[in-house]
């Protein structure tokens, strides 16, 4: 399952993301479904791990309050999801998550992601088996060894977004798909949620980023194809919340 953040539907055209438009015009294209409500993106990757809504898996906002805490606390770095954590008892998540699922039955999940540290670990954050590959962290630390050891230096945070994807993309072929040989992966790409976020939306560098993502697809689609893998895998292709030109709050 590859996550384009923050992609909206009227993106996905022949002269935007030609390699995506070409993957829906030969499968199979959902034109009815929904993102979670909150509609933010570390709710709608909770939700996306396990399979349930916020009431269920009980992450409710990207910003949370426990009670030893003098502020809210961003979902978006992983720390603070360990300090919630540890603040819960042990327990971050009020379900499941598919990782654990399919560690109960002899198989592993991967989740290799060039977004935020918080929204990469909810995707697998019990590790169950299976790995995280991050930019900023890698589970567990034989992973990480591997990571160093075939990839080297990882991009940082004040990387461009392009850079990022580019590393995870790496890291699934390169290393993550033999390391751990996962029934499932979840790949999360940065744009163009990152970059529209800076520029806004249909800025030329926003297109731009959307273009790149859509390079990144066709870059993996083809390694596996080269590889003979293609046919081991179904994919598909989703987002976590799409973009508005709306400003301000919901009046409740």
């Amino acid at each position: 399952m590859i996550v384009l953040d923050g992609l909206r539907p009227d993106y996905v055209t022949p002269e935007a993301m030609p390699t995506l438009y070409a993957l829906g015009e030969r499968g199979v294209v959902f034109a009815d479904h929904h993102a979670v409500y909150p509609t933010v993106t570390r709710v709608n990757a909770a939700s996306i791990s396990t399979g349930a809504y916020a009431e269920t898996h009980g992450l409710m906002v990207n910003a949370v309050f426990v009670p030893d805490a003098t502020r809210f606390l961003t979902t978006s770095d992983r720390r603070n999801l360990l300090r919630i954590k540890e603040a819960e008892g042990g327990r971050l998540l009020t379900a499941p998550t598919l990782g654990e699922v399919l560690q109960d039955a002899g198989e592993r999940l991967l989740a290799v992601s060039a977004g935020s540290s918080g929204s990469s670990f909810l995707l697998n954050h019990t590790v169950a088996g299976g790995g995280i590959i991050h930019y900023e962290y890698v589970l567990p630390e034989s992973l990480a060894e591997r990571m160093a050891q075939q990839l080297g230096p990882p991009p940082t945070l004040e990387s461009p977004a392009g850079e990022r994807n580019r590393y995870i993309v790496d890291a699934f072929l390169e290393v993550g798909l033999d390391a751990v040989d996962p029934a499932v992966t979840f790949m999360w790409l940065t744009d163009p949620d990152t970059t529209a976020h800076v520029h806004g939306v249909g800025h030329p560098t926003s297109m731009e980023s959307i273009r790149a993502v859509d390079a990144e697809l066709g870059r993996l689609l083809g390694a596996l194809e080269a590889s003979g893998r293609l046919d081991d895998f179904n994919i598909w292709v989703t987002s976590d919340h799409g973009f508005s030109t709306h400003t301000g709050y919901v009046d409740l």
